[in-house]
């Protein structure tokens, strides 16, 4: 969680969200799973919103779909799911 803060302090979300990618999967009983949720859907949610990219090998849109969709598959309790959900949609 420490380091995945400081790499979204650096304004580095997707290394963030590559650093909290396998807590799922390595700690599926831990009692940080809803904070995990939430800056999971922080980086999602910022990623949408800032649109950057270069050329056609990377976006941030498609990094939000990545993250957004880790978060409805792997953390199926989080509150912020219908949110995940309809910004995938969108």
């Amino acid at each position: 969680m420490a380091q995945a803060r400081v790499w979204l302090g650096r304004d580095e979300p997707w290394e963030a969200f590559r650093v909290l990618e396998p807590f799922a999967d390595r700690h599926p009983h831990s009692e940080l799973r809803p904070e995990v949720a939430a800056l999971l859907w922080e980086i999602g949610s910022l990623l949408a919103v800032r649109g950057g990219g270069f050329l056609f090998f990377w976006s941030d849109a498609i990094g939000a779909r990545t993250v957004l969709q880790h978060l409805v598959t792997r953390y199926p309790e989080a509150p912020r799911l219908a949110d995940a959900l309809r910004v995938l949609g969108d």
